[in-house]
């Protein structure tokens, strides 16, 4: 009977510890480039979220359809000055990684009694890192 009772707990931590587990938010086409790994692109080990200098530079080549010169930059090159942008982007030994996902969604609907558009934000995230020599803090 003792056996019975933990084989169903076991059974039931199991089947909660997979319902838990967060989804994998990741591109394929990183995959199909060889990059198996979210700490190549990612700050974070588990993936997901803020880039590094590295992975800033890989979105805009392989992501990016037409990239431009300093869209890997915060801002999308918005600051024009390579110290700041250095400083902000998380290539020093010491110093800031910012970065953030901001996405809107537009909605049209025409019927024969109502024509009707609607803009809202879709996602709002900012999210930052400081790092000094080997020890980053997101």
């Amino acid at each position: 009977m003792l056996v019975f009772f933990l084989v169903r707990i076991i059974f039931v931590c199991a089947v909660g510890f997979f319902v838990a587990l967060p989804s994998a938010l990741c591109f394929p086409e990183m995959v199909r480039h060889g990059y198996i790994n979210c700490t190549t692109c990612h700050v974070s080990p588990a993936g997901g979220g803020l880039l590094s200098t590295y992975g800033r530079s890989m979105s805009k080549e392989i992501l990016s359809r037409w990239s431009y010169e300093g869209e890997e930059n915060l801002g999308h090159g918005a600051i024009k000055n390579e110290k700041i942008n250095s400083w902000l982007n998380g290539s020093r030994e010491v110093g800031f990684n910012v970065g953030g996902d901001f996405r809107y969604i537009q909605t049209y609907r025409k019927s024969e009694s109502v024509e009707q558009g609607k803009a809202f934000p879709m996602q709002r995230d900012v999210e930052a890192a400081f790092r000094f020599y080997n020890i980053t803090v997101v």
